[in-house]
């Protein structure tokens, strides 16, 4: 395969989204708190991701005023009273309710991160916002990116996947069942027999049957581990269908990387987008990159 210069790999990769990565706000309700009462009033109030705002911090320090305030729920009727909101809440702790304007929606890049943290401040996530657009990301990202795709075409598959771990330090190759409607067919009929044993399908069992944290009874696993693809990059030679996007969306993928739009059934971008459907939990991006 021909080699290519880093510029021409960044001009062959496009990224797949349909959404304005914007800061999306939205109005919570926040209270004064004296600090011996902070850890109090805590225990009281609604888990924030209840209101889908779990990203936001509960408590910060007002340096205008040097004192705590503490959201106190989410904005759902605008002429609520103030003093209702500080009384029915925090067991009277609270004083001082005024509403704000928060972010709404996890920042996606670190510019509108920034945005963000300047309207209230963000609990630090396990993996921070980056540049994922190409002209942003590094030679060293863009030169992986045509290597793994040289990697797995190399295997002369066309049905094959290949996830990389976040510290490149494992990869896992899969085959499976190609979805009908695919460019071509096992030629055995007993050959990945499973309708269901497509490629990523097959690569989330992979990572799964290796995963120390699965082999230990469910009552003793770590709460804090991670899932099975945080932070993983997944290549594949064709667009995902939407079953598989799914299923790499609840194993939390960092990045899906494919070669050929799936029109019909594609799940990222070729027929449906639900790598960055917002009335899911979970998002992650995709890009498709011209050989």
């Amino acid at each position: 395969m021909t080699p290519r210069t880093v510029e021409d790999i960044r001009s062959n990769l496009s990224i797949v989204t349909t959404t304005v990565y914007a800061l999306r706000e939205t109005s919570v309700w926040v209270g004064e708190v004296e600090d011996k009462n902070a850890s109090k009033v805590l225990k009281t109030l609604p888990h924030m991701r209840d209101a889908g705002l779990e990203f936001l911090r509960r408590i910060a320090r007002n340096t205008d005023k040097n004192v705590l305030e503490v959201v106190i729920k989410k904005v759902e009727d605008e002429d609520e009273d103030p003093t209702a909101v500080s009384s029915t809440h925090g067991d009277g702790l609270i004083r001082s309710a005024r509403k704000i304007s928060v972010c709404g929606v996890f920042p996606e890049t670190p510019e509108v991160w920034k945005k963000a943290v300047a309207l209230w401040p963000l609990s630090k996530p396990a993996n921070p916002p980056k540049d994922f657009l190409p002209q942003n990301m590094t030679d060293e990202e863009l030169k992986a990116v045509h290597e793994n795709f040289t990697k797995l075409l190399s295997r002369g598959d066309g049905f094959a996947v290949l996830g990389v771990s976040p510290d490149s330090s494992d990869e896992v190759f899969s085959t499976g069942t190609p979805l009908q409607g695919y460019t071509s067919l096992p030629t055995s009929p007993s050959e990945h027999a499973s309708p269901l044993a497509h490629p990523c399908m097959n690569l989330v069992s992979a990572v799964a049957a290796s995963s120390p944290s699965l082999s230990k009874p469910a009552v003793k696993r770590d709460k804090t581990a991670q899932y099975l693809l945080t932070g993983y990059d997944v290549y594949t030679v064709e667009e995902p269908c939407v079953m598989c996007c799914m299923g790499l969306l609840h194993s939390r993928l960092g990045r899906l990387f494919y070669l050929k739009k799936n029109n019909t059934f594609g799940g990222a971008g070729g027929c449906h987008s639900i790598h960055e459907d917002p009335r899911l939990n979970h998002h992650y991006h995709a890009y498709h990159y011209k050989m």
